[in-house]
């Protein structure tokens, strides 16, 4: 009888571990189901922040379009790029002749140490809207929707929007002419007219600035997209696009995805009209530079923060509208030189290719 409690107090005992060692294990395996299923999903899927639901407070907002304006053009500015904006306030804020009503707003993120001179830049301008995120090239998609939700939300009523870049210069007259006589209503309610980019490399250099990781980008060939440079669209296209983009896992190269990515989900099209854009800054300084007296055959050309350029081109674009230039200057091409050849003089052949 005394041997049989010892084995009835270790058998109780070996439960009771047992117990124990069960309600171990069932934690553990509800802690690693939590962590990779629970967690994963409060994490990846749902929002952890309303700027992770594209839904933005402005620290600056302007009533832009309370008369109504034909033409709004968004433009992505850094922080610093103040007199960047004074250029394009001078151009194409600021086009007269006989166009049609144009405003401007230009698009900023936070940056601390600049945020006393930005509320004076406003106070003066009162065209600026300012984001509740940091000011950086990452944070370009946030900028890009942020812009289309705003522009959709309160210029709904403006018939056409233009986003662009402020290192680009805009022929505006020609622009407002092409609109007017080649795109029109029908054509842009539900697409985009741009430099339309094909089946573009993802950058898998991991030293460049535009280095793109698998894990962020699985495809090696980008969905085709809309150059961000400067694009044309209306406030309805842009409220889709803003829907669209919401409805995908975030990506900072701005451009592939609101006008690639987001365009397909929200079944938006692409005009191209590549042939209106130069892709370097040697054409408009030869235009600017020649005494001809002829519209440019490009409307759109990056200026690489050459602001004086900027200015000179505006204006000789503004003595082309009012003179009524005819078309079109083309940069001209270097002959060879002549040869030296005892059976064959004179001067190579040029080839000038079609204009579109």
């Amino acid at each position: 009888m005394k041997e049989f409690f010892p084995n009835i107090l270790c058998c109780k005992y070996l439960l009771n571990s047992i117990k124990r060692l069960g309600l171990v294990i069932f934690c553990l395996c509800f802690m690693f189901i939590y962590g990779t299923y629970f967690f994963r999903t409060s994490t990846s899927r749902q929002p952890k922040s309303d700027l992770d639901n594209y839904t933005f407070d402005y620290l600056i907002e302007n009533d832009i379009c309370e008369n109504v304006p034909y033409l709004l053009i968004l433009v992505h500015s850094a922080s610093n790029h103040f007199e960047h904006r004074n250029v394009i306030r001078e151009t194409m804020g600021n086009p007269g002749g006989k166009l049609p009503s144009i405003k401007v707003a230009f698009l900023l993120a936070i940056t601390e140490d600049l945020q006393d001179k930005i509320w004076e830049e406003n106070q003066k301008h009162a065209d600026i809207i300012q984001g509740n995120f940091v000011d950086s090239y990452r944070n370009l998609t946030y900028k890009h929707a942020m812009g289309l939700s705003w522009a959709s939300s309160n210029c709904n009523r403006t018939k056409y929007i233009m986003k662009m870049d402020d290192d680009i210069f805009v022929d505006i007259y020609q622009l407002v002419d092409y609109i007017k006589n080649k795109l029109g209503d029908l054509h842009l309610q539900k697409n985009i007219a741009c430099y339309y980019q094909r089946s573009m490399p993802v950058v898998r250099d991991t030293v460049s600035k535009w280095y793109v990781s698998k894990t962020e980008y699985q495809s090696d060939t980008f969905d085709d997209y809309c150059s961000g440079w400067a694009y044309i669209t209306t406030p309805k296209v842009a409220g889709l696009l803003y829907e669209a983009v919401k409805k995908l896992p975030f990506f900072w190269v701005d451009d592939v995805h609101l006008t690639g990515s987001a365009a397909q989900v929200a079944g938006v099209g692409r005009i191209r009209l590549n042939q209106l854009y130069a892709l370097e800054t040697d054409g408009l300084l030869d235009w600017t530079r020649s005494k001809a007296e002829l519209r440019w055959d490009k409307v759109f050309a990056p200026t690489w923060g050459d602001l004086d350029l900027s200015r000179r081109a505006h204006k000789k674009a503004r003595m082309c509208h009012n003179r009524l230039c005819k078309c079109c200057y083309r940069k001209p091409t270097t002959p060879r030189p002549t040869t030296s050849s005892t059976t064959v003089k004179g001067s190579a052949q040029l080839i000038v290719f079609p204009i579109h």
